[in-house]
């Protein structure tokens, strides 16, 4: 575990927030998460290594095991073909082809689907080995098994660069926005999605909430301190909106609260409840209010190269 200062600021001054814990596949261990005194960044400190991290990607780590939309159930297929296709429009929506980096790509999923949509030159960067295999062999996926950094891919390669549920993942958030900025065409677009804080559901579940998944979120945004971030490291926001659907952030917290104060049958009933289709359509006006909100847990980002003269403030291009 290494102490670190602020990701966004430096400060080396900090004060505590949460402890955390893995809900998500119950490895032990405890952590700290902590507030910048000087820019509000949240943070683990001190922070797992690489080495210490590895034990909470296993092999079976949700991401690295969806299947291709063919072998899933037809309800969940629909579902996942649904986010698939938002994904997808939130990049087609500012450029239609060209080349097309995923960062985290796990088993090849949205790269897939975006080869589907038009003429792309699609590349994948993933760190689990498991899953850049699978992207290979099931979708004949360019995949690169490592980090961005390691890549090294050329200067202004890009014209899309995605990254979906990963920048809280990095040790070094700031450094691989630079890097994202290196590759990127000057005309280029960054689409990226991540938990933000101040959720509703933060508010109601507390430490709860799925958006800690601790250790393997390591920074927590507020939408001042990504905007800060972004603005520090050569982007201009274009756009910011819950595309995602706030419902399974929110089923996923209500199991892990569930597991603390409920008997295994009941947390079984509840499980049986949360996937029923008819309560999904129940309660989709609600979450569907959520996401015009902006209060979902989840929200996706689109940037792109600016001129250094940006602010950092974002609340003006919010947008449901």
């Amino acid at each position: 575990m290494l102490q670190i200062d602020c990701p966004l600021c430096d400060s080396p001054q900090s004060v505590p927030v949460e402890e955390v814990c893995d809900r998500l596949l119950g490895i032990e261990g405890r952590f700290q998460m902590v507030r910048c005194v000087r820019c509000g960044l949240h943070y683990l400190n001190p922070q797992p290594t690489m080495a210490e991290l590895a034990p909470y990607y296993p092999e079976e780590y949700d991401p690295y095991e969806t299947p291709a939309l063919d072998d899933l159930p037809w309800f969940q297929r629909v579902s996942v073909s649904y986010g698939l296709h938002k994904r997808s429009q939130a990049v087609t929506r500012y450029k239609r082809s060209g080349r097309l980096l995923e960062i985290g790509c796990a088993g090849g999923l949205f790269l897939d689907a975006m080869g589907r949509k038009g003429d792309w030159g699609l590349q994948g960067v993933e760190v689990s080995q498991v899953a850049a295999g699978y992207a290979r062999d099931r979708f004949g996926l360019d995949v690169f098994h490592g980090t961005l950094q390691d890549a090294q891919f050329p200067d202004g390669r890009f014209d899309a660069v995605v990254m979906w549920d990963v920048l809280e993942h990095v040790h070094r958030p700031r450094e691989t926005l630079r890097e994202i900025r290196r590759v990127l065409k000057a005309d280029g677009v960054f689409c990226f999605r991540l938990p933000l804080l101040s959720s509703w559901d933060q508010k109601l579940f507390g430490p709860y909430w799925s958006g800690w998944d601790a250790p393997r979120h390591l920074t927590l945004f507020s939408r001042r301190t990504i905007a800060l971030m972004l603005a520090q490291t050569g982007y201009r926001v274009e756009r910011v909106a819950c595309i995602s659907g706030g419902y399974p952030t929110f089923a996923l917290s209500l199991r892990f609260w569930a597991r603390d104060h409920l008997s295994m049958p009941a947390q079984k009933r509840l499980r049986r409840t949360l996937e029923a289709l008819p309560v999904r359509l129940a309660v989709a006006p609600y979450f569907y209010l959520v996401d015009q909100l902006g209060k979902s847990t989840v929200v996706t980002v689109i940037a792109r190269p600016g001129d250094g003269n940006d602010s950092g403030e974002i609340a003006e291009v919010w947008e449901p």
